[in-house]
């Protein structure tokens, strides 16, 4: 899409309605050159009102850009099967989550496909087992059941833990991809993301404890742009490594 300077709007609008009014002029009192220019002059306002939409248009666009948004999706489910794929054929992944249990299980054939590939590195980042919010998660989740209470959430933690370790375990150690494993200590949880490559799948934590509810997901690509999601997003990890709010647990 390609955007029309505001002063070639402004001298075409000029132009057009100079030469209706000097048409009129000439042909005063004339019912068939009156009849048309009216229909002239609705055609060159509909034209002019089109280029200036079509240049707010194109600056939505380029502000989105600058941002890198690409896309939204409804829900994380309708995300799914565009963040395993682009998992499985990654070069370079990071996944942060609180223990994403379900998530690991439903991709492990993805998560194997990227670390079977020597060029490639994937760092998982879930909680500690002691991370002090684990309590609040548990107190506010326990009415779905035990699964979801604090001593449940720990366990979903420690088997997360354990599956990841287990699909790489899988792979020959000759072929294997780099896999890191980051235990977040001391932060709350106020979204999940899924950084792959150049993309950015971005999934906001929900206030509710209904489990019908859910935030829709948001694709970010990386721009040089300050204001894209996916610089911030690497920066506050890299911060967060940085002062030992995440620390390395694997390899040691």
């Amino acid at each position: 899409m390609f955007k029309i300077s505001y002063k070639d709007i402004t001298l075409f609008s000029i132009i057009g309605v100079m030469a209706l009014v000097i048409i009129n002029l000439i042909w005063k009192n004339n019912i068939i050159v009156t009849s048309i220019t009216t229909v002239l002059g609705s055609i060159l306002a509909s034209v002019i009102i089109s280029m200036i939409y079509q240049n707010s248009l194109h600056d939505s666009f380029q502000t989105y850009k600058k941002i890198g948004i690409r896309n939204t999706f409804k829900n994380f489910e309708e995300a799914f099967d565009d963040i395993k794929k682009d998992i499985g054929k990654c070069k370079k992944a990071d996944i942060f989550f609180m223990f994403g249990s379900s998530f690991i299980n439903s991709s492990s054939s993805y998560i194997k496909d990227a670390l079977s590939n020597k060029s490639t590195k994937v760092r998982f980042f879930i909680f500690d087992e002691n991370n002090p919010f684990i309590e609040a998660y548990g107190s506010q989740w326990s009415k779905d059941g035990e699964k979801y209470d604090t001593e449940g959430i720990k366990k979903l933690i420690k088997e997360s833990f354990a599956n990841i370790q287990k699909i790489y375990e899988t792979i020959d150690e000759e072929e294997r991809g780099t896999l890191e494993i980051y235990k977040i200590k001391v932060s709350s949880l106020s979204y999940s993301f899924y950084k792959i490559d150049n993309k950015l799948y971005y999934v906001p934590s929900k206030l509710t404890t209904s489990k019908l509810f859910k935030h829709p997901v948001f694709l970010f690509e990386k721009s040089d742009d300050r204001r894209n999601l996916y610089n911030s997003i690497e920066n506050e990890i890299d911060l967060m490594i940085n002062d030992q709010e995440i620390i390395k647990i694997y390899p040691k």
